[in-house]
């Protein structure tokens, strides 16, 4: 994937598809969410950042990364 990517352009497509290959994945409004197999749960927002969205992490014991705004 390349470093710009507006979570806005998500499609019920991509969701799917990501679900085929074992992700578990939701979205809420403009927001992406995604679980990676070990159990962390990554964010993603639309922004107006170089990379078009904004990624945190959300750890199983409760912690999160701000991976980038």
């Amino acid at each position: 994937m390349s470093k710009y990517w507006d979570p806005s352009d998500y499609t019920i497509e991509d969701q799917l598809r990501e679900m085929v290959n074992g992700r578990d994945v939701a979205t809420s409004g403009n927001d992406v969410l995604k679980e990676d197999s070990n159990g962390d749960v990554s964010i993603y927002w639309p922004s107006d950042s170089d990379r078009g969205h904004g990624h945190a992490v959300i750890h199983g014991d409760d912690s999160y990364d701000i991976i980038h705004y």
